[in-house]
This record gives C-alpha cells, sequence and structure tokens, in this order.
C-alpha cells in the first residue's frame, strides 16, 4: 500500500513539474532583438557583447551607486538609416531568489524610453505593472535622480521587485553612459 502512495506521489510531483513553466510570467518568449525590431519599426538591432574591465565596472558603481553583478553585457543598438534609435541592454538579476530579466530601453541623450520585464519568476502578485514602469521613462543619471522614494514611488507588495528594477535600470544607464560615445564611433566607421 505505501509504495502505492509513493507511486502515486511522484507522478502528481512529475505532472507538476512538467507545467511549472507556464506557471511564471514570461513575456512571449521573444528574443531581446525581435521586441526592439517590433517596437523601432523599419531598424535593425545590433549586438555588442561588451568585457567589463575594472576601471569600467568602478566608472559604473560611481555613476549608478551599485556593483555590477556581470563583467559581460550584451547591448542591443537599434540603428536605422544610420542613427542610432536606441541603445538597449536585457539584465538578467535576481529579485527574492529566482532570476528577472528586463529589457531597458534608452534613447540616444540616455533617458529611459521603455522598461518590459521580459522574465518574472517570483509570484506574480510581486512584479511590478506596466502602469509603474511607465514612471521610469524620461529619467537618466544625468538630469533625475532615478531613484526610488525620491522621484519614483515604492510599490506596496512589490518593495523588492521595485528596488531591483529601479537598482538595475541606474546600472544600465552608467553602461550606456559609459559606452554611448564607443556606440556613435563605430556606427560613424561603418
Amino acid at each position: 500500500m505505501k509504495m502505492r502512495h509513493y507511486i502515486l506521489y511522484f507522478i502528481v510531483l512529475t505532472g507538476l513539474w512538467a507545467f511549472a513553466p507556464s506557471l511564471f510570467y514570461d513575456n512571449s518568449g521573444k528574443p531581446p532583438e525581435k521586441i526592439l525590431t517590433e517596437y523601432f519599426p523599419g531598424s535593425q538591432v545590433k549586438i555588442h557583447n561588451i568585457v567589463l574591465n575594472n576601471e569600467d565596472k568602478l566608472k559604473i558603481k560611481q555613476w549608478s551607486g551599485f556593483d555590477t553583478e556581470s563583467s559581460l553585457v550584451s547591448v542591443y543598438l537599434v540603428v536605422k538609416n544610420q542613427n542610432i534609435q536606441a541603445i538597449s541592454l536585457a539584465d538578467i538579476h535576481h529579485v527574492r531568489t529566482q532570476p528577472e530579466v528586463v529589457l531597458y530601453v534608452f534613447s540616444p541623450d540616455e533617458k529611459i524610453q521603455y522598461v518590459n520585464i521580459l522574465t518574472f519568476r517570483e509570484p506574480e502578485q510581486y512584479m511590478p505593472s506596466s502602469k509603474w514602469l511607465a514612471l521610469l521613462k524620461g529619467k537618466s543619471l544625468n538630469s533625475d535622480p532615478l531613484a526610488l522614494r525620491r522621484d519614483i514611488p515604492i510599490i506596496s507588495g512589490s518593495t523588492m521587485s521595485a528596488q531591483a528594477v529601479v537598482k538595475h535600470a541606474r546600472i544600465s544607464a552608467a553602461i550606456v553612459k559609459l559606452y554611448k560615445q564607443k556606440f556613435l564611433k563605430n556606427l560613424a566607421d561603418s
């Protein structure tokens, strides 16, 4: 009799495991370059993989106020008619214990144009709403403090998620600031 219970228990767990991915938020499974070409019709997306050195990391920390968690960064340069339309980063970080992937899109003047949560593995009630994410639009390290509780309200019940989104928006903005001139030079040379 006990063996039947173990077998039934195993079958139920296996079935739950098979359906577990559908229980998490995943924004259509589209890669960042596909989302960017839809957001900027007629544009091309050029992917630049950058390895941050110690000097870069120190500048990013100085400008953003936070350490970078990775030395490898993928930057998506959105180009139309040899002009930069946007500079974007898909940032992967943890909220509580699960990963979150956020697409940060910056205008050429380093202001946030768009923030999109691509993957969120925590319970959905902790995910910031699109209305709250829209509050980040127009923010930058240069003109706005881009700071939680100062110019961006905290989200009741989603404090850790809000902190992670704003922290990584600041880090992403610092990376854009650091590499923007290189992107412009590379674009002019191509």
